[in-house]
């Protein structure tokens, strides 16, 4: 299902900012926090692994910012690996990789 780029746009600026607001929370000096519910935290780090794909496809391939585009699918994977994604987020990440090594001449790599 295509979204088009305006809400595709929307959508990856709101994950990313849930991103970055983590970011920042993290360097904040310690503090009391309230912990999360556990149905919070996966969900959140769903939309974060979210994020990063789709800046994986947009850096990687869309812009062709080659170097970008692997380092976000590093953090993907991490984020992945955090909220346990499912089989579909990992075969995004896979089918963004690939375009992204397609549209620099490496192939062979882009293949499973």
């Amino acid at each position: 299902m295509w979204m088009g780029w305006r809400a595709l746009r929307e959508s990856l600026l709101s994950a990313l900012s849930v991103t970055l607001d983590r970011v920042v929370e993290m360097r904040a000096p310690r503090r009391k926090r309230e912990p999360l519910a556990p149905v919070a935290r996966p969900r959140r780090c769903a939309t974060e692994a979210s994020a990063w794909i789709w800046l994986v496809r947009v850096a990687g391939y869309d812009l062709g910012r080659f170097d970008e585009g692997e380092l976000y699918a590093r953090l993907a994977d991490a984020a992945l690996a955090r909220s346990g994604g499912g089989d579909a987020m990992r075969a995004d990440l896979v089918r963004h990789r690939a375009h992204a090594l397609y549209a620099r001449e490496k192939i062979d790599q882009a293949l499973p």
